[in-house]
């Protein structure tokens, strides 16, 4: 069903004011829907520059980038394909690897 969510929308929006990781940042991309997403926490870097950035404190913010969003096809279609690249940046692999390589680190002291 989210699959679905994603691939049929216009876009995602993530209005956080704060956000540990975002990862429905990268789920969204990863699914060819763009994202709208507030420029507050980690949003940034994990969105990059795939993303359209909205001050959450202005609903006004918002309904412009949605409006460029749905009006802009070139836009549209350019952060569908920054997302995928992107997104790509942000693989279980390299998760696992980081996350070993500080437990190795802490452990070891190497």
């Amino acid at each position: 069903m989210l699959r679905f969510l994603y691939e049929n929308a216009i876009a995602h929006i993530v209005p956080s004011f704060y956000e540990g990781f975002g990862i429905t940042v990268l789920e969204a991309m990863e699914l060819g829907c763009p994202v709208i997403s507030s420029n507050t926490s980690s949003l940034k870097e994990v969105g990059g520059s795939a993303c359209l950035y909205f001050n959450p404190k202005s609903s006004a913010d918002l309904i412009k980038k949605i409006n460029l969003l749905i009006k802009n096809k070139k836009i549209y279609q350019s952060l569908i394909d920054r997302g995928y690249r992107h997104c790509a940046r942000f693989t279980w692999k390299k998760c696992a690897q980081k996350t070993y390589q500080l437990y190795k680190k802490l452990y070891i002291g190497s």
